[in-house]
């Protein structure tokens, strides 16, 4: 019965896809695989000579000097995969698991369709092996030799590298060949670094990776049903870049005029879908919001992007500076797995480099600094101007995707109430509360996508996250590792000005399955001075349920009862305004990058629902009790919670439910003369 219901979920998941898919697992698992790429395999070029393909930069002294300096590091034998440095060696083991978690344990070498990389019985997290398949540090060596004095030794290891990946990776073996991303991100790496340093490559090695382009065309468009019928998000984009540059690659070969006009017209057709008005992206997730600009970074850089594509890129680059990319960490909201689809030898973390660069590709270039700073722009964009734009508020707004962020002296606080059906969370209406560069309440991380440990379905739901759970029921529930049960609505509304503070706001309708169905509202004041956040729940609906609240602490902070300290000395203390709590402090996860696990603290609350739950941050330790502090100056100053009523800064608030809306009303005696009226609106439908 679990499998029936498990196939169903599968089916609703899948939508229109469902038939597409049903007859794609029939292939593979009836031999229509089989007799469809070997057919393919004997048509496959043989003699085919790609052509450079990518308008590359000369680069900075800077970005030169950094690709030197890993150059090092790989001929010496080491490439980083999240943070863990692994000794491959010049031949490396391409079918290593390398997954921390299933140490020693190796990936088939048959053909690709007959190996499990995503059901419960594989062998082990298959993004480990796929990242070093992706080829990036073979960029850097490329990169490396692509200046004055180039060291043997990278030539040597480039060459290594590839020769042994061409013996032990043949046309369609092996898990490299199982997704169409991988295939298509590999081949953009393998172009990238023929352009740079085909000089340097063994005339044998050269055929024969010029012979496995070729076939990738005809790879990527075999494979596409399985793409459109399954994964029609980032991996379609993904194969559309792909099929085109690849086009771009081979324009002489036959079969190229139909990867040309497959990729074209899919980019296009998942384009509005992927990246939105606001320029946030269907993903929900940071990481990816990055990995699919570059991807569209990477079709601009062959001279004929689209108008389109370049307006998408405008809007996508300009959220992140609205996020906040520019001004510090920001929170790792959905899934964060590091994923490129260009090469940068700093930080994997940052994104401000892939959003300048998008940028500098929307104008006439970047400035020398940028250049000189980020690898993204050194390596992909010449020195001009770049695009700017309109003049966006973001500042206490909306900045798309369900997210507003308010920055108020050292604290920056983002509340998001929005979610996306890809690599988001369950973690509509989680805050996020950063003191300079450090998390005071921050996002958990992601853990692994296909891990044993546990960590996938906890760190993705409700209960890792500062989120009012009800009931004990996440607001999605996990299905697989990268789908949901449930399906919620999240917005957020025009932020409210009080005297001497911001009031953030957004609504969910995550629980309207419940009975009677609930929807809850997340309001988040932060007084001008930055000395405090207020954050209040009010729920939909009579009281009853209970509700159970967890405050993710970062690595390094240290508690006592109700205060912590973090790793850099800051001090806050925080308390609850709502009576009947029951509050103490536990350990969960924390995942700063893919794969990365470590116990951090973490507060929890939990009580039964009585009206509005309201909890305030103080810095520095003060007493939030203490009379007489005017709002603004010192914090949040005096609050109280009456009923239904959070009185704060000088005004009254509270939520009303209306029919497919919520408004947040305010008054009091120092706003709006007294009465209470509807400030803010919330459409939800």
């Amino acid at each position: 019965m679990s499998r029936l219901r498990a196939a169903a979920r599968d089916v609703r998941a899948l939508g229109a896809g469902a038939p597409l898919r049903v007859a794609y697992d029939g292939s593979k698992a009836l031999g229509g695989h089989t007799v469809v790429f070997d057919a393919a395999l004997r048509r496959a070029p043989t003699a085919a000579v790609s052509r450079p393909v990518f308008a590359l930069a000369a680069p900075t002294g800077p970005a030169l000097d950094r690709a030197r300096a890993e150059a090092d590091v790989i001929a010496g034998g080491a490439v980083t995969l999240y943070g863990r440095e692994l000794q491959v060696g010049d031949d490396p083991d391409w079918h290593a698991a390398h997954d921390p978690l299933a140490p020693g344990v190796r990936w088939p070498d048959g053909p690709w369709w007959q190996i499990d990389v995503r059901l419960a019985a594989r062998v082990a997290d298959i993004k480990w092996v796929w990242e070093l398949g992706r080829h990036r540090h073979l960029v850097v060596l490329a990169r490396a030799l692509s200046g004055p004095h180039p060291e043997p030794s990278w030539a040597a290891t480039l060459n290594a590298h590839l020769h042994s990946w061409l013996h032990h990776n043949p046309l369609e073996q092996g898990v490299h060949w199982a997704s169409n991303l991988e295939v298509a991100l590999r081949a953009m790496n393998w172009l990238e670094v023929i352009q740079l340093a085909g000089a340097h490559l063994d005339p044998e090695v050269r055929r024969a990776m010029d012979a496995h382009l070729a076939h990738s065309g005809t790879h990527l468009l075999l494979e596409l049903p399985y793409t459109v019928s399954t994964m029609r998000n980032n991996h379609l984009i993904g194969d559309a870049v792909g099929l085109v540059v690849l086009a771009h690659a081979f324009p002489d070969l036959p079969p190229a005029r139909r990867w040309a006009r497959a990729g074209e017209r899919l980019l296009l057709a998942q384009l509005d879908r992927e990246v939105r008005p606001d320029g946030s992206m269907v993903e929900d997730s940071v990481s990816y919001h990055r990995f699919v600009l570059e991807l569209l970074c990477r079709r601009a850089l062959l001279g004929d992007a689209p108008a389109r594509v370049l307006a998408a890129m405008l809007r996508a680059a300009r959220f992140l500076d609205r996020f906040g990319v520019g001004d510090g960490p920001v929170p790792h909201h959905g899934d964060w797995d590091e994923g490129r689809a260009l090469t940068a030898s700093g930080d994997p973390l940052a994104l401000l480099g892939s959003a300048r660069l998008a940028l500098a590709l929307c104008g006439t270039g970047a400035p020398a600094a940028w250049r000189d700073e980020h690898d993204e722009v050194a390596w992909y964009a010449q020195e001009g101007d770049p695009a700017t734009g309109d003049r966006v508020e973001r500042d206490g707004h909306a900045i798309g995707g369900g997210v507003t962020r308010v920055a108020r002296g050292p604290l920056t606080v983002w509340l998001k109430a929005g979610g996306g059906p890809w690599h988001g969370h369950a973690d509509h209406t989680s805050v996020a509360i950063r003191h300079g560069d450090e998390w005071l309440v921050g996002d958990p991380g992601t853990g692994n996508y296909n891990g044993r440990d546990g960590s996938r379905e906890l760190l993705r739901s409700s209960a890792a996250h500062d989120v009012l759970v009800l009931d004990g029921e996440d607001q999605l529930v996990p299905h697989r590792s990268f789908r949901w049960v449930h399906t919620a609505t999240g917005r957020t509304g025009r932020p409210v000005t009080l005297p001497g503070a911001t009031v953030a706001w957004g609504v969910h309708d995550a629980y309207r399955r419940l009975r009677p169905a609930r929807r809850v509202a997340r309001v988040v004041v932060v007084p001008d001075d930055g000395g405090g956040v207020l954050v209040a729940d009010w729920v939909e609906g009579p009281p009853g349920p209970t509700w159970s609240l967890a405050l993710p602490l970062a690595p390094g902070t240290t508690t006592t009862h109700d205060t912590l300290v973090t790793a850099g000395g800051t001090e806050a203390r925080v308390s609850f305004l709502t009576e009947g709590v029951a509050f103490g402090t536990d350990t969960a996860p924390w995942s700063s990058t893919y794969g990365a696990l470590e116990e951090a603290p973490r507060w929890v609350a939990s009580g039964a629902l009585g009206g509005p739950v309201a909890w305030r941050l103080d810095l520095d330790g003060g007493d939030p009790d203490e009379e007489g502090v005017e709002a603004g100056a010192g914090g949040l100053g005096p609050v109280r919670l009456h009923g239904d009523v959070l009185h704060v800064a000088g005004a009254e608030l509270r939520v009303e439910w209306l029919d497919g809306a919520v408004e947040l009303l305010v008054g009091g005696p120092e706003h709006l003369g007294g009465r209470a009226a509807p400030a803010s609106r919330v459409v939800l439908r």
